[in-house]
């Protein structure tokens, strides 16, 4: 009719006509996956009323080839669902399962985290839960480089297309929404796990995991002292739920992705006393507070799950029964020079105290320094308590003393 010939012949370009798919399925797995006794005659004629090629090898297997139109057929599962379907599931007679229901123990740092939770919660904190992905965005403002993110491929949104490097920057972004909800003062903590391509994988190729455990608190306006020594509190709080004791050092390095977001100078290193790192309590830096819109009041730490968890584990069971007898308040005031920490004399005081057999804290009250001057004010407060007796005037002030004694040798400081 157009008056047009062939001028080459016809080309099949379909793949799966050429290269059709063999599936080696032994009848016991088929048997095993149904929960049924089919023979192989039965199942090689149910499968091959489907059009499938089906062949018989040593009386035990099933090979079968695939049409090329049954592109939902891929491994020996769906072959057995085929037969299943195909025979009828109404024949599969239901059997009680023969797996041993015995309870399995929960897992010791399972249990850890539990605990965590109930102390943070008893602090006043409130949990939250967020995405293990997190928007490029989010990064940079927490000061992270991306590369070092795992990037996902198929993204649920373009929102989230990083892994997360850690937990502190999903909680910064949450500040300024509660804030502008009318939530003036707040702290949140999130307990999770993050990714690094630093870390590298594990022996399967999956990316390493790490577990953290994260806390931001706010206030809309300022409150008393610094937001750093309301952070440390509230971790300081659930160190002595597990009756640890660590220690805070000047914060060095700060190209870490855990301490990235946190000022140096307003920050500190939790160690243990042998000097593992558990993690950082600190306030965030400038560029950190402008991009996420924090208040000016804000601050957190961000914690290794599993480095907390080993060193509880070397303390154990710390139980110490309240003492029915009242305590006794002291506070000290030293003056030192610049470059002395409260830490120091936190330290002296507890080095004067650690063999009286009393029950004691010490902590800090207050940091005075003028501008441009050489010397500062540091109060400490002592808390004494004995399990026996009440404490007379007499014991507490040699007591008093001899914290005096250790904490002016230590750091050279002058009582005031």
């Amino acid at each position: 009719m157009a008056d047009m010939k062939v001028i080459t012949a016809v080309a099949d370009a379909y793949p799966g006509k050429k290269d059709r798919l063999v599936i080696s399925a032994p009848l016991q797995k088929i048997d095993d996956i149904l929960g049924i006794d089919i023979s192989i005659a039965d199942a090689a004629d149910t499968i091959g009323n489907a059009e499938f090629l089906v062949g018989i090898d040593d009386k035990t297997t099933l090979q079968v080839t695939v049409p090329y139109w049954r592109n939902d057929i891929h491994i020996v599962e769906d072959i057995a669902e085929e037969v299943g379907r195909l025979s009828g599931f109404d024949d599969i007679k239901p059997t009680l399962p023969i797996r041993d229901f015995t309870a399995v123990a929960v897992d010791e740092f399972d249990v850890f985290r539990t605990n965590i939770r109930k102390a943070l919660v008893c602090a006043g904190m409130n949990e939250v839960l967020n995405y293990s992905f997190v928007h490029g965005d989010i990064l940079q403002k927490a000061g992270l480089d991306a590369k070092d993110s795992y990037k996902i491929i198929n993204s649920i949104s373009p929102d989230l297309q990083y892994y997360r490097q850690n937990l502190t920057p999903n909680l910064l972004a949450l500040v300024h929404p509660n804030i502008k909800q009318g939530f003036d003062k707040f702290a949140l903590f999130e307990i999770g796990k993050c990714h690094r391509k630093s870390d590298g994988t594990n022996e399967e190729g999956v990316p390493i995991e790490i577990d953290r455990l994260s806390m931001v608190g706010a206030s809309k306006s300022n409150s008393s002292g610094a937001a750093y020594y309301r952070a440390k509190r509230f971790f300081d709080y659930l160190c002595s739920s597990f009756g640890l004791k660590l220690d805070y050092k000047k914060l060095e390095v700060t190209n870490d992705s855990m301490t990235a977001p946190f000022e140096p100078r307003r920050s500190a290193i939790v160690t243990e006393v042998d000097g593992n790192i558990i993690g950082i309590v600190g306030e965030y830096k400038k560029s950190v507070a402008k991009g996420f819109k924090l208040p000016e009041y804000a601050a957190g730490f961000e914690i290794d799950t599993r480095a907390l968890f080993a060193a509880a584990k070397k303390v154990g069971k710390t139980y110490v029964p309240a003492s029915r007898f009242p305590a006794t308040e002291r506070d000290i005031c030293f003056q030192v020079a610049v470059g002395v920490n409260a830490g120091d004399i936190v330290k002296s005081a507890e080095l004067a105290l650690v063999k009286i057999d009393l029950q004691t804290s010490v902590s800090v009250v207050d940091i005075y320094q003028p501008e441009n001057g050489t010397t500062k004010n540091i109060t400490i407060r002592i808390n004494l308590v004995a399990n026996d007796h009440t404490l007379t005037g007499d014991e507490v002030a040699g007591l008093m003393q001899t914290v005096v004694d250790s904490v002016v040798a230590q750091t050279k400081a002058t009582v005031i």
